[in-house]
């Protein structure tokens, strides 16, 4: 894995590859890259330790944005691991931690970083073993939350009401990030449409520089 140390790789897919504990923690050891921005490890049976181990791992690869960790046996340490890793310095602006086993320990503590992280834009926690107490925290969480604009939460115990409450408070996040967007978009044609004229004048100028040239 030190390979990554010195790569120019960006998009790095390992799925079903049983790595296991072992293979993950190994993994994450060698994990140091400055160009990596998407990383897959789907169904490989990374486990709490694996996992916790490449959370740690992470602050060496900052340039990742895009992680997938569906399907490894994720428990509630692990789930706490990333966590810690979102509350802190994450730069990932998209999670996917699917299919795994994370109770609300690893819930709540995942809403309580939400508070804190201003960057993640997606996150989808569908199929674990959520209940009300992680429903509740992300109510409370998304209300501090200034980024989140898709959450899946589904496949989980989490109860109508707090699902209601979730869904409401990510699409009102949503329409705001939009609604930016938009702005920055119409300022950008703005600020190129106040350009035009002067680039039109400095290409007729290299025009004529070639046609001095030619003759």
């Amino acid at each position: 894995c030190n390979i990554l140390q010195h790569s120019l790789l960006s998009t790095l897919h390992l799925d079903f590859n049983s790595f296991g504990e072992a293979g993950g923690t190994a993994f994450a050891q060698g994990l140091a890259s400055k160009s990596l921005t998407t990383l897959s490890l789907c169904h490989n049976q990374l486990a709490d330790a694996g996992v916790e181990a490449l959370a740690n791992a992470l602050c060496d690869a900052p340039s990742i944005n895009r992680l997938d960790l569906s399907d490894n046996g994720i428990g509630d340490r692990g789930g706490a691991a990333i966590a810690r890793e979102l509350a802190s310095h994450s730069t990932l602006t998209s999670l996917t931690l699917e299919n795994n086993s994370m109770g609300d320990h690893a819930g709540v503590g995942m809403a309580q970083a939400l508070s804190q992280n201003k960057v993640l834009l997606t996150l989808s926690m569908k199929a674990n073993l959520l209940g009300n107490a992680t429903g509740s925290a992300f109510v409370v969480g998304l209300r501090h939350n200034t980024s989140l604009t898709q959450l899946d939460l589904t496949w989980n115990d989490i109860n109508y009401t707090n699902h209601q409450s979730i869904h409401a408070l990510v699409q009102v996040q949503a329409l705001k990030y939009k609604d930016t967007s938009v702005t920055r978009l119409t300022r950008e044609l703005e600020r190129l449409q106040r350009l035009e004229p002067r680039l039109a004048v400095r290409e007729q100028e290299l025009n004529n520089m070639n046609a001095q040239l030619q003759t």
